[in-house]
């Protein structure tokens, strides 16, 4: 599901996982946020990201993303024309020492 762009059960599945406790793996939230982009919901994939970040700065055994997951967020602002999102995300993923 989440490679085919069935955005809506991508996320779905993607939240119960979340909700029964579990930790997705890099390629279950990178795929989830690729589905949500290819579909055209840019902001559903920022909001993906930050909340991942967040987690990440808080816990240490969290998953960090890293420059593909950065890669689909900025890929998905600029699909949408969201040039200054696109732009944010390239200077957050900087700051935070991807390149």
């Amino acid at each position: 599901l989440f490679s085919c762009g069935k955005w809506e059960a991508s996320l779905g599945i993607f939240e119960e996982i979340i909700g029964k406790g579990w930790v997705p793996s890099m390629y279950s939230r990178n795929a989830a946020m690729e589905a949500c982009g290819k579909a055209g919901k840019w902001e559903t994939v920022l909001e993906m990201l930050d909340n991942w970040r967040k987690k990440s700065l808080t816990s240490k055994n969290s998953i960090k993303p890293n420059e593909v997951s950065y890669g689909i967020a900025i890929d998905a602002c600029a699909r949408k024309g969201e040039w200054v999102n696109a732009l944010d995300t390239f200077e957050t993923m900087k700051s935070d020492g991807l390149k």
